[in-house]
């Protein structure tokens, strides 16, 4: 696969900007800038071969936001050395997503679900860390979050097999459900990743559930309790391993 030199200077400013606002956080204002810039220019390499222009704008913001929304999340990251490497392990996940598919610019499915599952967990994370951290009023954190998960979490929906309608109708269940959960997650004594990973957790099983509403031929029930299981066992693997605050 033969990669454009412009994907790899826009990745690298994607990189460098995560590094930059952990080193010298003072300046994030600069350092998001650099990050918008570089994201929004390489999301258009990420869609510049798909054939319908205008469906592939909510794509490219939702990389946009992804990126974004790990620049702000490695703010609440207060590992003394380790925080260091955090940006070159996701950038590294991301840019195997991205090369996973048969070629730079059209995004796969795979890219687009990775990009939704991502996002939801980063911008969670951002989400109660101002809750519990900066102290933001429950309402204001509520509506930041669903603000950023309605771009986020389309390109998820969008790859279902069925009518717009449907997707639609999927997508507007998708973020009302996880209004509730979010609203619930926040009362939960554990620390902002955590209980974004909760949150993504259960973000995940409504996603497969709702795969079966848009497809119901899809529908096996022994998939379905095996699914289940494993989320709850991921569940309590994250509920086991995080000290009650």
């Amino acid at each position: 696969m033969v990669i454009p030199l412009f994907f790899w200077l826009f990745f690298a400013c994607i990189l460098l900007s995560w590094e930059l606002v952990l080193f010298y956080p003072a300046y994030v204002f600069y350092w998001s800038v650099l990050c918008i810039l570089s994201s929004t220019a390489l999301s258009w390499i990420l869609v510049k071969d798909e054939e319908k222009t205008k469906t592939s704008i909510p794509h490219q913001l939702s990389f946009v936001f992804l990126c974004l929304g790990i620049f702000c999340s490695l703010l609440w990251v207060d590992f003394q050395f380790i925080k260091y490497f955090v940006p070159a392990v996701v950038w590294f996940a991301i840019l195997y997503l991205i090369k996973s598919g048969a070629k730079i610019g059209i995004m796969r499915k795979t890219t687009k679900l990775g990009i939704f599952l991502a996002g939801t967990f980063f911008w969670a994370t951002v989400s109660f860390g101002l809750l519990t951290v900066l102290g933001w009023q429950m309402w204001k954190v509520f509506l930041f979050f669903l603000f950023f998960f309605s771009f986020i979490s389309w390109p998820g929906v969008s790859i279902l097999e069925s009518d717009s309608l449907r997707n639609i109708k999927a997508w507007l269940l998708l973020i009302l459900l996880t209004a509730e959960l979010f609203a619930v997650a926040a009362w939960l004594p554990f620390t902002e990743s955590t209980l974004a990973l909760i949150l993504t957790l259960f973000v995940m099983l409504i996603y497969d559930l709702e795969k079966y509403f848009v497809d119901p031929l899809l529908i096996r029930k022994r998939i379905i309790v095996k699914k289940i299981l494993v989320y709850f066992i991921f569940l309590v693997i994250v509920l086991i391993s995080t000290p009650w605050s």
